[in-house]
């Protein structure tokens, strides 16, 4: 199927109708949506509409980049125009309900969904969103009967189980809300809301917790599960985890006494999250995204997250050899500790710094011999370890650039060093603290 962009001004769409092929369009816009060009797509949608103004696939597509681009008002208008053209597809009416829904109007969006299901009773999606509108309205008996009709069909639905375990705790059925909430552990033993829930109701009936389901010991299985970890965490009063302290880290304090701002953090290379947290704890901060390239470091650390509440804190896997940063950006502040120095290309992170964020923290070792050049850069080959390595690169050998050289890198994108430690007795090779603005 072709994919390119039409050539066509929007003059020549309007008067060549009878060429205008919708389903090709949809998909031009699409790529260019999705390639950050979100202007473009949305007038070629518009263009089109004008000769077309009554095409279902072209309304959909326009109304789904609206709700996207937060243009709550335009994706309502586009839905319902949808909704017209085909009365009885279910799809325009739960699209027009989630913008509602965005934009704050549960009353309607509850009308909208009650459509949606008058065409088709046993759409899942619709009961979903149905009994979520019914939640807010506290209407738990009501929730139940559609709790038990999804689950009916499916059940492997974790979050509806979830949810009828809470309407039977609401409703005072507390033995039934055990038995949901049992449920929840079939599907996922470690799921943290539903122990927590279980051991509540369990507490509050006087009944004995056995040595298997007690607090600690379920812990312990979590952690032994993820294992084995590097770091270790205070959790419920317990240490858990492996061995590595943070207590005390000098990178932190570094980063605390440089940066005194308030904001947002981009962290690469957060491992599983104990920076993340520390920098977490301190109220100037007001977001952090801390970005890992191992998914079973990520899992750890989200683990974590769910365990100590952390709302400020987001993570996902990043291969930072093959990834652009961008994405997560633009932030007040990175935080780059324990990761250049693993990277085969460092120059290229430092050059996605520069484009999402005007300071840098970074901590990283050094060379200390000129053994090797990278384009103009000259330092040593390192010899990483196994993806199964948590403490390794992705690569087979990273470069360390000397510290001349790597102040060139940071020069050559546009970073200024404006505060710096030297650590040349740290672990296993110089380490350098370096605070960077542009």
């Amino acid at each position: 199927m072709n994919t390119e962009l039409p050539s066509f001004e929007p003059d020549s769409v309007e008067t060549n109708s009878e060429a205008l092929d919708p389903s090709a369009l949809v998909v031009a816009a699409e790529k260019s949506f999705q390639s950050g060009d979100q202007d473009a797509a949305m007038q070629l949608l518009k263009n089109a509409l004008r000769v077309k103004p009554e095409d279902f696939d072209l309304l959909m597509c326009l109304g789904n980049f609206q709700y996207h681009t937060k243009d709550l008002p335009g994706a309502v208008a586009s839905f319902t125009s949808a909704a017209k053209q085909r009365p009885d597809a279910v799809l325009p009416h739960l699209s027009r309900a989630l913008a509602l829904v965005e934009q704050g109007d549960f009353l309607e969006s509850e009308g909208v969904v009650r459509q949606a299901l008058a065409i088709d009773p046993a759409n899942l999606n619709g009961q979903r969103l149905l009994y979520c509108l019914l939640l807010r309205q506290r209407r738990f008996a009501d929730v139940l009967a559609l709790c038990r009709q999804i689950l009916e069909r499916d059940p492997q639905d974790i979050n509806t189980w979830l949810t009828a375990g809470r309407c039977h705790f609401e409703l005072k059925d507390n033995a039934a809300a055990a038995q949901m909430f049992e449920k929840v552990l079939a599907l996922d033993p470690n799921h943290a809301v539903a122990t927590e829930n279980l051991m509540v109701l369990r507490s509050q009936q006087g009944i004995a917790l056995s040595k298997a389901d007690d607090p600690e010991t379920i812990l312990q299985r979590k952690f032994e599960k993820l294992g084995p970890w590097c770091t270790r965490f205070k959790i419920q009063g317990k240490e858990c985890g492996g061995t590595m302290s943070y207590d005390g880290d000098l990178r932190l304090k570094d980063f605390f006494e440089w940066f005194t701002g308030v904001g947002s953090v981009l962290e690469l290379g957060s491992f599983e999250g104990a920076h993340s947290f520390a920098i977490t704890e301190n109220p100037r901060i007001q977001s952090l995204i801390g970005l890992e390239g191992r998914d079973y470091l990520v899992a750890r650390a989200n683990f974590i997250k769910e365990l100590i509440s952390n709302t400020k804190v987001r993570f996902f896997q990043c291969d930072f050899e093959k990834e652009d940063i961008s994405r997560f950006g633009p932030v007040d502040v990175v935080f780059c500790a324990g990761l250049l120095y693993h990277l085969s290309h460092p120059w290229m992170l430092i050059e996605s710094i520069s484009k999402v964020a005007p300071r840098l923290f970074l901590s990283t070792h050094y060379a200390e011999k000129e053994d090797v050049s990278r384009l103009h850069y000259k330092g040593i080959l390192f010899k990483e370890g196994t993806y199964a390595d948590p403490l390794s690169g992705l690569v087979d050998a990273s470069f360390w650039p000397t510290f001349k050289h790597l102040s060139m890198m940071l020069t050559d994108y546009g970073f200024r060093i404006s505060k710096m430690k030297d650590y040349p007795s740290w672990v296993n090779a110089p380490l350098i603290n370096l605070y960077c603005e542009r």
